[in-house]
């Protein structure tokens, strides 16, 4: 199964990313926190690019899902400004308020990888089904 969702980058695209994703994890055979995982990681990917790769500014956010029997893939594509690399703290204080969700997505994915390229900023997660 593949499926793309396009969407703006305002302020609803977390929001609309987040259902999107919870209908075809639930499609695709994931549920529970598997599904909630992937969701959260979605959201926070889909918010970064409204509050960093574009800044606010308007712009499109892809979302491809690819799935089969053993992963389920989910990528994240925007063209707005490029990562910056900063040095991310091991273990963030959760009481922090920004941060923190580069660390939730190599926690809770199996996969979580960010790449710059074509003048794209992608970011690729990836969730075993076994």
């Amino acid at each position: 199964m593949t499926e793309k969702l396009s969407i703006h980058s305002n302020a609803e695209a977390p929001a609309i990313a987040a259902d999107w994703v919870k209908q075809r994890c639930s499609h695709a055979g994931l549920e529970g926190t598997p599904a909630f995982q992937v969701m959260t990681c979605v959201v926070e990917a889909v918010n970064n690019c409204v509050e960093h790769a574009y800044r606010d500014a308007p712009g499109d956010i892809g979302i491809r899902l690819y799935s089969n029997t053993r992963w389920l893939v989910v990528q994240v594509q925007d063209r707005g400004q490029p990562l910056q690399q900063q040095t991310q703290q091991a273990d963030p204080d959760p009481l922090q308020i920004d941060g923190r969700g580069w660390f939730i997505m190599q926690q809770w994915m199996d996969i979580a990888r960010y790449r710059r390229g074509k003048l794209r900023n992608v970011v690729t997660l990836v969730k075993c089904r076994e």
